[in-house]
């Protein structure tokens, strides 16, 4: 009592908020460990139970090590397999460039045959013969007809009745030689290869035109005598030698034969 009586009230104010929180602690470890005895009941461990979580453990460790490399496997193949797409998607370019090389090769095949390829060739040389044969034909017949080729046929237009094409089984006699005519002559320039030809020998069968037929044709080849060519026309016509003026005739005798030139160059 006589200790007691010299501290102060302060320090045994302190003393006791001390003790009240010891107590307190107490009371609440206690609560505490009640609560985990409570949920631990009564189960135990030992080291058979610890082997196996340490087990459980390393095999985890080893799974997630192999999930690792599976994945980095995995990563690896998806870059490869992207490069094999830009790969595939190259070579499917290249695939569609040679199937169309092969189609052509194909047509070019099919078409390059002997008989079709000559048809092609025939074709082609057929429609330049006419272009150039318009020119003459147009000149011969006074821009009338112009020569055309169309399905393998030849007809003609004529622009005396607004460009009516017809056939030119239609002609008359005059108009046919002319067309003839103009045949033979794009024919000859092509053939030529571009050289100018000077002179011209035509034997068309006089011997079968009528009178007023001949007379167009007779027109016809002194028109071309005006275009700076020499027109030679072989025929046993009298009327067709007399149109054209200068003759060079061949006489038979019982000695051989001769030849008279009558006309200009006479």
């Amino acid at each position: 009592m006589f200790q007691q009586s010299k501290i102060s009230p302060e320090m045994q104010n302190k003393w006791q908020q001390k003790i009240d929180d010891y107590n307190t602690n107490k009371i609440q470890l206690q609560t505490n460990v009640k609560r985990e005895t409570d949920a631990i009941g009564e189960k135990t461990t030992n080291a058979e139970i610890i082997a196996q979580y340490e087990k459980l453990f390393a095999d985890a460790e080893e799974k997630y090590k192999q999930a690792q490399d599976e994945q980095n496997n995995l990563k690896l193949l998806i870059a490869k397999s992207e490069e094999q797409r830009e790969q595939l998607e190259k070579f499917k370019t290249q695939l569609s460039s040679k199937q169309q090389e092969l189609e052509i090769y194909q047509i070019l095949s099919k078409e390059l045959r002997s008989d079709r390829f000559q048809d092609y060739i025939l074709q082609h040389f057929e429609r330049e013969l006419v272009e150039v044969a318009t020119v003459f034909l147009l000149e011969l017949t006074e821009q009338r007809y112009a020569l055309k080729y169309e399905n393998k046929e030849y007809k003609v237009e004529d622009n005396w009745s607004c460009g009516e094409t017809r056939r030119v089984q239609t002609l008359s006699g005059g108009e046919t030689f002319a067309t003839s005519l103009s045949l033979a002559l794009a024919l000859s320039e092509k053939l030529s290869r571009g050289a100018k030809l000077g002179s011209l020998f035509i034997d068309e069968g006089f011997g079968t035109l009528d009178a007023e037929t001949l007379k167009s044709v007779s027109n016809i080849l002194l028109s071309l005598g005006k275009q700076d060519r020499l027109v030679g026309v072989i025929t046993h016509v009298p009327a067709l030698g007399e149109e054209l003026g200068t003759q060079i005739k061949v006489e038979k005798f019982l000695e051989g034969s001769r030849i008279v030139v009558t006309g200009i160059l006479a």
